[in-house]
């Protein structure tokens, strides 16, 4: 661990927060480690863990679409909305109400 590098150092000799870098440090060093020769070892592990990142990624790119489908129909909103547009956002043609004066004689 303290071949990480001198900020690190800096960080471990800190008076108020040194023990907690130096351990959660440890901690992270254990815990890849761990990780790591599990799924070196046991395949059904490896097997999970392979699963677990498909998972992971089809669903970021299921939010990512989404998110941007989202952002450009708003996009496209602002743009009508900019240009006076007579449609409404589905489409619809949007008509002023007709407004009548009655002259008095």
């Amino acid at each position: 661990i303290e071949s990480i590098g001198p900020a690190y150092q800096r960080l471990a000799n800190h008076k108020h927060i040194g023990t907690t870098v130096v351990q959660s440090a440890r901690f992270l060093d254990m815990t890849t480690s761990w990780l790591g020769r599990a799924l070196r070892v046991n395949p059904v592990i490896r097997l999970l863990f392979f699963i677990y990142l498909m998972f992971i990624h089809l669903f970021l790119t299921i939010l990512i679409h989404h998110l941007q489908a989202r952002a450009a129909s708003e996009d496209d909103q602002a743009v009508s909305a900019a240009v006076d547009s007579p449609f409404d956002s589905t489409g619809e043609l949007v008509l002023p109400p007709i407004t009548v004066i009655h002259k008095e004689d």
